[in-house]
């Protein structure tokens, strides 16, 4: 397959974009700047990523003519977008501040408009959320792609929005997309502002002061994201268009026993600070239909992801020490 990523500089984005050419893919993408501009974690990709076509695009705006003349040629078969806002700060405590609306939902738009307007006419694999199901009520609370979405913040409530911009898409302009609604993830190179990579990161830095945890007893379902990103090829491939798939680990864990694995990994003496035990509840993957469907499902167990994710802080704590 030939892809154009948007977000390729992201979190998601670079691991899509490895795991693309590994699939012997043909790839190019677009960030805000043209430029890997996404500091200690671009750094460490390699060449054959950072090397990579990108294109300039801020898709809060419609794909610029130049572009559209540059992915003309390119052809692209698939369209992967995963450029969004998703700091919950910025993207609003309940309704979506014009930021958040202005990418993830008008972003959306012009992507989906992009891909009516290519000869190549390619998929979409648009990524939504698990934010969209809202929050849950116990850790038994599994939620499938049928469930009546109840979206609480700003965030999922805009990934809700793209989501209704990809029905009027398929109805209106005979666009073929598919929608990933994917679950927490996390692995090397994630910013820290996420919980494993903020643990990961307090372990590797100074082994005087106390790790904080923020909560010890919110239930999470948590994958790795080289995980995340196959399914995404999967569902490029495979997925029906219109229809919305799940991808998680569909495994309900408290993120104290997420941190206990790690502690004891990292360092078991480590003084910890618990700022909060109480207990929040956040959505868990129903699997069944991109596993019984597709036949796609997570293969790292989190024991790897937390050492990779801790070894990855390690050795840019190193870098950074010896000034490289």
């Amino acid at each position: 397959m030939k892809a154009f990523i948007t977000g390729i500089a992201g979190f998601a984005g670079a691991h899509l974009a490895e795991h693309l050419l590994d699939s012997g893919d043909g790839v190019c993408g677009a960030t805000l700047s043209g430029a890997w501009t996404n500091g200690a974690g671009s750094a460490a990709l390699a060449d054959r990523v950072t090397g990579l076509p990108l294109f300039a695009w801020d898709i809060g705006d419609p794909c610029p003519p130049q572009l559209v003349e540059k992915l003309t040629t390119f052809a692209p078969t698939v369209i992967y977008h995963l450029a969004a806002i998703s700091k919950a700060t910025a993207c609003g405590v309940t309704e979506p501040t014009p930021l958040a609306q202005r990418i993830n939902v008008q972003g959306t738009q012009h992507v989906l408009a992009l891909a009516a307007q290519l000869p190549s006419r390619p998929r979409v694999v648009v990524v939504s959320s698990s934010y969209v199901y809202g929050p849950a009520v116990s850790q038994e609370q599994t939620f499938a792609e049928s469930d009546p979405p109840h979206p609480s913040g700003g965030y999922g409530r805009t990934k809700l929005a793209a989501e209704e911009c990809v029905a009027q898409a398929l109805a209106e302009h005979n666009v073929v997309a598919v929608i990933a609604r994917a679950f927490q993830h996390a692995g090397p190179r994630q910013d820290p502002q996420f919980m494993l990579a903020e643990w990961c990161q307090q372990f590797a830095a100074d082994s005087a002061a106390p790790v904080v945890m923020h909560n010890s007893h919110t239930w999470i379902d948590l994958s790795d994201v080289r995980d995340v990103v196959r399914a995404y090829r999967v569902l490029a491939e495979h997925g029906e268009c219109g229809e919305v798939y799940n991808v998680g680990s569909g495994v309900a864990r408290t993120s104290g026993d997420i941190f206990a694995q790690l502690l004891q990994m990292a360092d078991p003496g480590r003084l910890i600070e618990i700022r909060s035990t109480a207990t929040k509840y956040t959505p868990i993957a129903d699997l069944h239909k991109i596993t019984s469907q597709l036949g796609w499902r997570p293969h790292i167990p989190l024991a790897q992801t937390l050492l990779e994710t801790l070894e990855w802080f390690r050795e840019r704590q190193r870098k950074e020490c010896q000034g490289e």
